[in-house]
């Protein structure tokens, strides 16, 4: 009873903090900003977006009502303002090859206009799904006359119909193959999976008639067959509509690719998309070497991952980001910029804002830009997500290599509304450089849900150097509001006890965590449980920013901590390498996490006998860890998707980069491309290879092709196997190794559809900890991927964890 009552509680706390509205991208119009939004619908399991127009001023403050919108779409405004296409993205769900390509409405000023229908002139569908803009492929791109649409969409591919034993599809009528049915099409794994061949296309709207219902409008695709292979998309118009600039993911093995900036891409311009060129010249490779990026075949090498390109307003500087392509994932990104001719000529590569500054940045034409030489970029600094300006140069003063960049720091950090920089989160929606330049942003903390804010561009002495951004309520009105219940947050400094053996206690990086509690509750600090909640990643960050799980956790009267340990982003890329390229992922970052969790006991805050650990993915690692590691202090976890054995996981995961460079080994690039790693085929012929934790096995290679690795009776490509101490350095590091040590309750978490962590990895540590008598059980989320982030599973997420946690925190 005392439980039952306990979840009811749980659920009124969690649909309380769930309700709030979280914004996605707002669009500037000539007088207007458009804000796309969404909010949770828990008791039907969906979430509604929706449509809001606010006026700018100098207009006075006026807003319309929210109208709903398709979910998972894009709303794209027209340059003038006065023409509109919504996109109804198709189900994630269809199945590879479909006909859904999604619906495509075009509307103006005085309502709908029409349903716009790709046609190609076959018989078949010209692609298919239509990929939105928040999409990584995804784009949709108004050209300057307003009569094209650049978008992205997948290849059209047909599933034949017929069997083995019939020679006709039954569907179309046509001939097919049908040994190409069960085929396999490699996509681009977690939450891409359905992504398989990326194209763009343009729309050309003046080749259809303007009456109202459905058209069929002509499309064309935009990549020659040269480029047979390559995944194109985020792309733009270039200036005067010649051609296109885009994103280019070269051919060959494809690793995960959501949340990886390390993943080789290139930037294409496309100058024949409208008209022949005269030339013949098909595309022009822009980066990394531009002067001599007019051949016809890409560079060999690729060292970098460059993407995002966008056009100044003037459309005399393209601009874009670029990573490096190996190493931990998301390392900070660097600004680049080339000076752009009409003449097909252009001017040096230049870096702006130093490393260690971008993190999680992303570029757009309607996101982006203040003035004609000023953008403003959102990063990860801290523990907030913060705002900069960037200006950059007009011209060059001397001519340079492109392969040694010019620096140039121009670059503001721009205070929260507060006027400080710390405990403010800034998520930015929206930019113009009309009227002096202006951004919308939602503004958040623990404490408050996001809100809205218009933002006024301040020049300095330069009139293209931003130095403060002064905010206004003009479209909120008076104090923020904030969820019912009363809890503080606060930064809680750091020091790991225990620093890495190779590294001198000087350079060991300090780190601090975020502490939240509740004000209002009637229980002694000392008394109050403790929940550790370490991020996943590693290479990721806990911020400032609004979250339901932190206010619900706090209003059942839990205090929760937040570590960004070792190896965060937002510190520098140099704290990144501390843990990734140390390889003591499993050591060092659960030391860190239980330092937090020692700092808050020490300071008297929660009960010592109360402490329990709930994480996901890598936060999942850690927590299975802790309750390994230190088995007197944790009393219960929850674990969602965790990472519990890494040599297991690496032949089956979307990342298995991922899992050689947490243990400080690399991924070798030749496996990439399918040869064999030398190290393997000098270990030749006889080589022992710890396939999973329990089962050595002797595997013998060819010495001769040096192609296959027999394991048994299976046969393995050797490009994917890594040596026995890779494998063995994986195990070790994992938390399985030490499932002998468990003692604390657990309740894992998994979502049937993630393609990163494979479900098999959660169902190892239930069994592992079941098969010693330690209380364990599993929810699986059968429509759910890594992220456990549908509707009805993020509620259900919290009520179990919620009602897991006082159970076991009561019972023990």
């Amino acid at each position: 009873m005392a439980c039952d009552k306990f979840q009811r509680q749980a659920i009124n706390a969690y649909s309380k903090v769930a309700q709030y509205p979280e914004f996605t991208v707002a669009q500037f119009t000539q007088s207007s900003v458009v804000v796309l939004g969404r909010q949770s619908d828990l008791a039907s399991g969906t979430r509604k977006s929706w449509l809001k127009t606010h006026t700018v001023p100098p207009a006075a403050p006026h807003s319309t009502f929210p109208v709903e919108v398709p979910s998972g779409g894009t709303v794209a405004v027209s340059p003038s303002g006065r023409q509109m296409i919504i996109l109804h993205a198709c189900s994630t769900n269809a199945p590879t090859g479909s006909n859904l390509s999604g619906k495509v409405e075009l509307w103006n000023q005085d309502g709908f206009v029409r349903t716009l229908i790709p046609e190609g002139g076959g018989r078949d569908p010209c692609h298919g799904a239509i990929y939105p803009e928040s999409h990584m492929f995804g784009c949709m791109e108004w050209n300057d006359d307003e009569t094209r649409i650049l978008y992205c969409a997948d290849e059209y591919f047909k599933v034949p119909q017929s069997t083995l034993f019939s020679s006709q599809d039954k569907v179309t009528g046509s001939t097919c193959s049908p040994a190409d049915k069960f085929e396999w099409r490699e996509s681009f794994g977690e939450q891409l999976e359905t992504v398989v061949n990326p194209r763009l296309y343009v729309m050309d709207l003046a080749a259809s008639a303007t009456s109202v219902g459905c058209q069929a409008v002509a499309t064309s695709a935009v990549a020659p067959d040269t480029l047979r292979g390559w995944s194109l998309g985020k792309a733009v118009w270039a200036p005067h509509d010649q051609g296109v600039v885009c994103t280019a993911w070269p051919p060959g093995r494809r690793l995960g690719a959501i949340y990886c900036t390390n993943r080789s891409s290139t930037i294409l311009h496309l100058p024949s998309v409208l008209q022949t060129r005269t030339d013949g010249v098909q595309w022009v490779e822009l980066t990394p070497a531009v002067a001599a990026a007019t051949g016809t075949e890409p560079l060999a090498e690729r060292t970098s991952s460059t993407h995002n390109p966008i056009f100044n307003p003037d459309k005399t500087t393209l601009v874009f980001l670029e990573h490096v392509s190996s190493g931990p994932h998301c390392q900070s990104g660097v600004l680049c910029s080339l000076q752009w001719s009409d003449r097909g000529t252009f001017g040096p590569l230049v870096e702006h804002v130093p490393h260690d500054w971008l993190y999680g940045t992303a570029l757009s034409e309607r996101l982006s830009w203040v003035g004609t030489q000023t953008l403003v970029l959102q990063t990860q600094r801290n523990q907030c997500l913060q705002l900069v300006a960037v200006t950059l140069p007009r011209g060059s003063s001397s001519p340079h290599d492109s392969m040694a960049p010019t620096k140039y720091p121009d670059v503001s950090v721009i205070d929260a509304p507060d006027g400080t920089r710390g405990e403010w989160s800034l998520q930015l929606l929206a930019a113009t450089p009309d009227r002096g330049g202006q951004i919308v942003v939602a503004v958040s903390n623990a404490a408050t849900p996001p809100v809205l804010m218009l933002g006024q561009v301040q020049h300095g002495s330069d009139a293209e150097a931003p130095t403060t951004i002064s905010w206004s309520d003009h479209f909120h009105k008076g104090a923020f509001d904030s969820t019912d219940t009363a809890w503080n947050a606060r930064m809680l400094p750091v020091r790991t006890t225990e620093v890495a053996p190779t590294l001198p206690p000087d350079d060991w990086a300090p780190w601090s965590a975020l502490l939240h509690e509740p004000t209002d509750s009637v229980i002694e600090p000392s008394s109050r449980p403790l929940i550790v909640f370490p991020h996943g990643g590693p290479h990721s960050m806990t911020s400032t920013a609004y979250t339901p799980y932190i206010p619900a956790f706090t209003a059942l009267g839990f205090v929760v901590v937040c570590p960004n340990y070792v190896g965060s982003t937002g510190f520098g890329d140099a704290n990144i390498h501390l843990l990734a390229s140390s390889g003591r992922v499993g050591t060092n970052d659960v030391r860190d996490v239980h330092a937090a969790a020692e700092t808050v006991i020490a300071a008297g805050l929660c009960d010592a006998d109360k402490v329990v650990a709930f994480g996901g993915s890598h936060g999942g690692f850690l927590s299975a860890h802790l309750s390994a590691q230190f088995p007197s202090t944790y009393k219960a976890t929850v674990i969602r998707n965790p990472v519990i054995c890494m040599a297991t996981m690496v032949g089956s995961t979307d990342i298995p980069d991922w899992c050689y460079t947490e243990i400080g080994a690399e991924f070798d690039t030749c496996a990439r491309q399918g040869n064999p790693p030398a190290d393997i085929v000098r270990s030749a012929p006889c080589v022992m290879l710890t396939i999973c934790v329990f089962v050595k096995v002797r595997c013998h290679l060819s010495c001769e092709t040096g192609e296959h690795v027999a394991i048994g009776w299976r046969c393995v490509d050797a490009s994917v196997l890594p040596v026995w101490l890779q494998l063995e350095r994986m195990r070790q590091a994992s938390p399985l190794s030490l499932a002998s040590n468990v003692r604390a309750p657990s309740l894992v978490l998994i979502g049937a559809k993630d393609k990163r962590v494979p479900v098999n990895q959660g169902w190892m540590w239930h069994n592992a900890l079941r098969a010693q008598g330690v209380d364990t059980k599993v929810r699986v989320y059968p429509e759910d991927d890594h992220r456990l982030c549908g509707v009805e599973c993020a509620g259900d997420v919290f009520v179990s964890a919620a009602v897991w946690f006082h159970r076991n925190l009561h019972t023990s």
